[in-house]
């Protein structure tokens, strides 16, 4: 019987990744494809209700250790909280799972509801110098006040975090008083972190005189739209993402900005892109349209307005491409009628994709907790 070399199966299982399922099923043909399929099972661990953590808390600390290593993606929630409740753990639960988290060596990638931290989590989870990606959110936004605990975290984590992700946080204003302990000189930079993502939040604590963040890349922003924040953004940014909920007309310049909607055939995509900051710095232009529905066979997908900005931007700016992302539709048909998009084509700028992710949103981006 004819056997595929190791390397090919691995190629072929490892296309598996995120079916679980499935993966479980060829982890059971035989030995060798277990030890193939082990690395893809843990590496994302998903930990939903209290007893899924005892159970992996038992597994990884005493049956199974050699599993550890493999785990490198974290996600922890908490499903069973309504409105006005938080779902109450115990202080033994807590330490659990700090434990664990403690005891996997690779563990990157760390997601989070608010109401799993504390004072002593922000404390020790920083201690462990492999996380280098943190994800907070609060599912139904009931935190109205500053977390303590957060600023004392971005502090901790300050030379080690390379990506920050805050979801449903609505902060009341930050007092200087209040920040930090006066044994920290203000403001203290967060020189790791070259992506920060956010949606939803209000008054963070990303000031000037508070934090800075001196080597950010890439800013990501959805339904936000409170940008004062952006007084702290270095030069050294390169890539924006906004939906069609931004106007802020604030000092924001990139060479790449992407767009998220629905539509673009409305006055919000054009009311949005005329907010950025020295627009002609762009060099990289995506739509995105996440959920593109053709209404009739000549409903255009971007508006005439949004088309002339663009080619504004190409004959007096520095644009290179315009790329136009369709996740879900395919509005060809209705594309090719208008003169606008032939001219860009014609141009040699244009970069039209049809069921594909977006080219210029980072990889990894989306929703944690809506």
């Amino acid at each position: 019987m004819y056997e595929l070399p190791p390397e090919l199966i691995f190629l072929i299982l490892r296309e598996l990744r995120g079916y679980r399922g499935a993966l479980e099923k060829c982890s059971l043909v035989c030995s060798a494809w277990r030890e193939i399929c082990i690395p893809f099972l843990f590496h994302d661990l998903r930990l939903f209700d209290s007893p899924s953590r005892i159970r992996a808390y038992r597994l990884l600390m005493f049956h199974a250790p050699h599993l550890r290593p493999h785990v490198q993606k974290l996600t922890l929630l908490s499903p069973s909280m309504v409105m006005g409740e938080a779902d109450s753990k115990s202080d033994e639960e807590r330490e659990l799972l700090l434990s664990l988290i403690e005891a996997l060596p690779k563990l990157n990638t760390l997601h989070s509801d608010v109401y799993s931290w504390t004072d002593d989590w922000c404390l020790r989870i920083p201690r462990c110098s492999s996380i280098t990606a943190l994800h907070i959110w609060d599912p139904y936004a009931l935190t109205a006040n500053t977390p303590p605990w957060l600023l004392k975290l971005l502090r901790e984590t300050a030379d080690t975090l390379r990506s920050l992700s805050l979801g449903g946080l609505f902060f009341k204003q930050v007092s200087l008083e209040g920040a930090v302990d006066g044994r920290v000189a203000l403001p203290y930079p967060m020189n790791a972190l070259e992506a920060l993502r956010i949606q939803t939040c209000y008054n963070l604590p990303f000031h000037p005189e508070v934090i800075t963040m001196p080597n950010l890349q890439v800013l990501e922003c959805r339904k936000h739209r409170q940008m004062a924040f952006c007084e702290s953004l270095p030069a050294s940014l390169k890539t924006l993402v906004v939906d069609t909920a931004f106007s802020g007309g604030l000092p924001i310049s990139a060479e790449n900005v992407c767009l998220i909607g629905e539509r673009m055939n409305n006055p919000s995509a054009l009311l949005a892109l005329s907010s950025l900051h020295s627009p002609t710095k762009i060099k990289h232009l995506e739509l995105f349209l996440s959920r593109w529905i053709q209404i009739t066979p000549h409903y255009v997908p971007i508006s005439s307005e949004v088309l002339d900005f663009v080619l504004d931007l190409c004959q007096n700016g520095s644009l290179q491409e315009f790329i136009v992302t369709f996740s879900e539709g395919d509005p060809r048909e209705s594309m090719e009628l208008d003169d606008k998009l032939s001219k860009l084509e014609s141009l040699g700028v244009l970069n039209l994709r049809i069921g594909l992710p977006s080219q210029l949103l980072p990889a990894g981006s989306h929703s944690y907790y809506i």
